[in-house]
């Protein structure tokens, strides 16, 4: 494989090119002077036109460094998208060549090749898609999917979906279609669970129960085959019981007492017509209220959109946004885009967009911050590309002070995917930012200074001030 000697152990510690096992060797000037790899994300230098790493370069610049050639003070960049063609157009091997992939492409289809579901590299290390914690080729892959215990699962009787090492665990414990034998063992086997009370209530004949007449006396307790045969012999037994307790109620409930119980029934009855009549009258009302309240809601999401435009397109500076989730956005390594705002009454359209994790230099260890231009109503009578400067602000959520500020300027030298007018898609598909906006260390609390950036998961962010360059 092809490999540039270096003496300098910093820089390949720290080297940002791209280093595969390539056919034949690149040719000198897709070799990036800084990380003598080959270039990636090549960027032409306007002091002397050569390249660079992106990283690399970005990095020299961060540092106020002069160009590692020219020694040129001062310089800016920009992607050029030739040499891009020319490094994706570079014949390399698979990276898993030494576990026995056979392939060779080009740099720009190596991607789609190791691709975990669409590619066709068969030895490339995947894991498990079921998050069981295995690790295969992914030749093999799709054999242990078949029997991966975190593979999803239908339950068969009942269709709950759900993985399949917890269905015996969990779900069949507790499915109402899961078959039972009657626990009497009456011969009834497949029994739904939700039906085996009323089997065993109504039906099991192994199921022991009270006479009939247990009210009266009776304590014989039977299977439910045997009870017709005991009701049938006992016959002149149960009706000399029933006898015997209508005697005792009567002597228990004299009629004059009898009598008063009829009355306050009654009044009972009469009381319980009356508050059934107030909760109908009572639901109607509620009715009512709640189709009130619909409406009123409706109303009022209608105000709150119109409050939205009005807003980004009449008022001015300072605007505040809140960023939530700020864990699951550095997690997900996902752009967090603000809503949209005006640099001035009829001026550019713009957002604030949030790399919770970082980019580039930042990446993993600072939250980069960028402005995007977008599409916006007064585009015709606006000058191109925009030259300005924005301020953003981190806020202190513990006091009205201490805020975290920097300034993001569009320059002459700024790249024009970045400041010039988005003519397809609502926002431009690259933003001019820092991206070691702040670093994660700093976001937590500080007791001494009473500062707290990140709080209940949240940054406030604030864009404090404006300024179109004339």
């Amino acid at each position: 494989p092809y490999r540039s000697s270096s003496d300098m152990s910093e820089l390949e510690e720290s080297c940002a090119g791209l280093d595969y096992d390539f056919v034949d060797s690149p040719p000198d000037d897709l070799q990036c002077s800084i990380c003598l790899l080959v270039l990636s994300e090549p960027q032409l230098t306007s002091c002397c036109g050569n390249h660079f790493c992106s990283a690399c370069v970005k990095q020299t610049q961060a540092e106020n460094r002069p160009c590692p050639l020219c020694n040129s003070p001062t310089f800016s960049t920009m992607l050029d998208k030739y040499f891009v063609r020319k490094v994706r157009e570079l014949k390399v091997a698979c990276p898993q060549k030494d576990s026995g992939c056979p392939w060779i492409g080009s740099l720009g289809e190596m991607e789609r090749h190791l691709d975990a579901k669409k590619g066709d590299c068969k030895f490339m290390i995947v894991d498990c898609p079921y998050l069981c914690g295995a690790r295969f080729h992914h030749g093999e892959l799709a054999g242990h999917q078949l029997s991966c215990p975190r593979r999803p699962y239908i339950c068969k009787f009942c269709d709950y979906k759900g993985v399949y090492e917890d269905m015996s665990a969990k779900h069949w414990t507790v499915c109402e279609k899961y078959p039972l034998t009657c626990p009497n063992h009456c011969g009834e086997v497949e029994i739904e669970r939700r039906y085996l009370d009323h089997h065993l209530n109504s039906e099991c004949p192994l199921q022991t129960m009270e006479c009939q007449f247990a009210y009266a006396g009776c304590q014989i307790q039977s299977h439910r085959k045997d009870m017709s045969l005991h009701v049938r012999e006992c016959m002149q037994d149960h009706l000399t019981m029933v006898s015997q307790k209508c005697l005792s109620l009567c002597e228990q409930f004299p009629s004059e007492f009898q009598q008063r119980l009829d009355e306050k029934l009654r009044e009972r009855e009469a009381q319980i017509e009356d508050l059934v009549r107030r909760l109908e009258a009572r639901d109607q009302e509620v009715l009512d209220l709640k189709a009130k309240l619909d409406s009123v809601q409706e109303e009022l999401e209608e105000i709150k959109a119109d409050t939205l435009q009005l807003k980004s397109t009449v008022f001015v500076p300072p605007f505040e946004f809140v960023m939530p989730k700020f864990q699951e956005w550095k997690a997900d390594d996902e752009q967090w885009l603000g809503p949209p705002f005006y640099s001035h009454v009829g001026g550019y359209r713009m957002c604030l967009s949030v790399d919770a994790n970082g980019t580039e230099d930042g990446y993993g260890t600072h939250v980069s911050v960028y402005i995007n231009l977008m599409q916006g109503e007064f585009d015709d009578h606006l000058r191109w590309p925009f030259r300005g400067s924005i301020t953003v602000q981190l806020s202190n959520q513990r006091k009205n002070e201490g805020a975290f500020e920097e300034v993001i300027r569009f320059s002459h030298g700024s790249p024009r995917e970045a400041a010039g007018r988005v003519h397809s898609g609502e926002v431009a598909a690259s933003g001019l930012g820092i991206t070691k906006f702040i670093s994660h260390a700093q976001l937590g609390y500080v007791a001494a200074k009473n500062i707290e950036y990140l709080k209940n998961d949240c940054l406030h962010f604030c864009i404090s001030k404006v300024d179109v360059s004339k």
